[in-house]
């Protein structure tokens, strides 16, 4: 179950459990792959754990590492369980960084859905004040965060600039796709 961590000094009980939890969560993807609704849509998931356990000051790096970990994990998963009618579909873990509750899996069924997921002029249209600038071939987070998956993967630095309701938001950070993504 995904909650929101409104006292986010607080350190985050039963951590065990709650990662016992996620793991029983990864493993039910074992063997099952997603289809698409009547519409076509992509499908996606979310990682269902407590913000406070991957985001926050402090939290740990191990669970971190762990949680990116299990995401991957089901990546995998669901890259192995495709069925031969979807087998041009992609399946992509969406690692954000620092923020890794907004992490999720993400199943495209066209190549379109994805091309338009990953070009983000920040130009016009949907996605008006956001740009994505590929990160350098050298940098990998599988090998920076020690994973010991070898899927591939594609990093870019996001920059987000919005004004709504006369409020600025800015934001900054990495996405990193990992899964169907060459």
């Amino acid at each position: 179950m995904r909650q929101l961590n409104l006292h986010s000094t607080m350190k985050i009980r039963g951590q065990k459990r709650r990662m016992r939890a996620l793991k029983r969560w990864a493993s039910s993807f074992e063997g099952h792959f997603p289809l698409p609704d009547a519409a076509g849509n992509n499908w996606y998931t979310k990682l269902p754990i407590h913000e406070g356990m991957v985001d926050g000051p402090r939290v740990r790096y191990g669970i971190r590492r762990a949680v990116i970990g299990e995401l991957l994990d089901v990546c995998e998963s669901l890259r192995r369980a495709k069925l031969p009618a979807y087998a041009q579909s992609r399946v992509v873990a969406c690692v954000i960084l620092p923020d890794i509750f907004s992490a999720s899996i993400d199943i495209f069924y066209s190549e379109d859905a994805f091309t338009t997921f990953v070009t983000r002029p920040g130009i016009s249209g949907e996605w008006e004040g956001q740009s994505w600038t590929p990160l350098p071939a050298s940098r990998s987070l599988q090998s920076e965060w020690h994973l010991p998956t070898n899927l591939p993967e594609r990093g870019y630095h996001v920059e987000i600039h919005e004004v709504c309701n006369d409020e600025e938001y800015h934001y900054s950070g990495e996405i990193w796709l990992v899964g169907d993504v060459g």
